[in-house]
């Protein structure tokens, strides 16, 4: 599953940069409503980002863990045939 979740974690870092961008190019000149709604959904998309991201980490870990686990059992089913 973490090939779709880093799909997913791609489309929010670009929706988190386009916000960012947004406020920055209409911070003067844009109403305070708009300003604090885009801050807001700013908060909210990078609080998703990070989210998503450590989603991700957990996901990598367990396979990595898992794959540990096979190589070491395949290990002792090779020495198993060798005696």
């Amino acid at each position: 599953m973490p090939p779709l979740k880093k799909l997913w974690l791609g489309i929010v870092i670009v929706t988190d940069i386009s916000l960012m961008g947004w406020l920055l190019g209409n911070f003067r000149s844009a109403e305070w409503p708009l300003i604090l709604g885009d801050f807001m959904a700013l908060i909210g998309v990078s609080w998703g980002c990070y989210s998503l991201h450590t989603r991700i980490e957990s996901a990598i870990a367990k396979l990595e863990e898992l794959q540990a686990w096979t190589s070491l059992s395949q290990a002792f089913f090779w020495l198993a045939q060798v005696s």
